[in-house]
């Protein structure tokens, strides 16, 4: 058990993020193990017995072990009443939506095209696999671009998990610089969230 008694398991450059971003946004105390998702301890006791995937992000906070990020998350913003996480219950079915929004319409066709937009190296990036990414997300980026008109974050004046979880979704098309001008409103919101402190810390961005 870490002196903090709580551990987060799993590099910078993977889920675990945006489990760091929320602690790190919250003034949680963690201590941080940077196992990477590729590295075969994660197969192999004992880190099997805590995360029986064999993935990161994992955590142990005093001997309560889960894993899966946006478990994670809603975990730790659910320890003490903070700004992050409202009280009221239709903020937070619209903190969900937008997590699960982002999961289901983004993470994929996401990774795609901030890859190979800028991410991968030039001799390794796809044309058509970067189309196919942004033909996929149009939809979604659309979908985002009108949600925001009139405000700054998606719950409204003020960040909220809901911009936590979805931007760190999105984090790939930030890093790989994927061109998001048919989307003005959006790409402005991501760069508010991707350059707060805590998430600029929480990826390891130079």
């Amino acid at each position: 058990m870490s002196a903090t008694g709580l551990t987060i398991y799993g590099a910078h450059f993977s889920r675990a993020a945006r489990c760091i971003w929320l602690a790190e946004e919250l003034g949680v105390a963690f201590e941080h193990d940077p196992i990477a998702y590729a590295d075969p301890a994660l197969k192999a006791p004992p880190y099997v017995t805590r995360a029986p995937m064999g993935k990161v992000p994992a955590i142990d906070d005093h001997g309560f072990e889960l894993w899966e990020s946006m478990a994670i998350n809603y975990y730790l913003a659910n320890q003490a009443p903070n700004a992050l996480w409202p009280a009221d219950v239709r903020s937070q079915a619209l903190i969900m939506q937008w997590s699960f929004w982002g999961m289901a319409e983004v993470e994929k066709a996401g990774i795609a095209a901030g890859l190979h937009t800028g991410i991968l190296p030039a001799e390794q990036r796809n044309p058509e696999t970067l189309a196919g990414g942004m033909k996929v997300l149009a939809k979604p980026l659309s979908v985002l671009e009108l949600a925001l008109h009139g405000r700054d974050y998606l719950l409204g004046a003020d960040f909220s998990l809901a911009d936590l979880n979805a931007a760190s979704i999105m984090w790939p098309m930030h890093a790989g610089k994927t061109d998001l001008t048919a989307w003005p409103r959006a790409a402005a919101w991501l760069d508010r969230c991707l350059t707060r402190p805590a998430a600029i810390n929480a990826f390891a961005l130079p």
